[in-house]
């Protein structure tokens, strides 16, 4: 329930605010944080050129 909140928020602090919607296009990925819900499919995340996808665990 946090993460719609949260989503709520940023819509309310974007919405006809064209610097704060500027700030947020220009953020980029930084690193992709281990979870073990994924290790348990059997994949995880990566990181490449900005993009994340799933690959099997080695």
């Amino acid at each position: 329930m946090l993460r719609e909140w949260a989503l709520v928020a940023l819509r309310h602090v974007c919405e006809g605010n064209e610097p704060n919607q500027a700030y947020i296009r220009a953020l980029s990925p930084q690193e992709v944080v281990p979870r073990v819900d994924l290790a348990k499919m059997g994949v995880h995340a990566v990181l490449n050129d900005n993009k994340m996808t799933l690959q099997p665990l080695p």
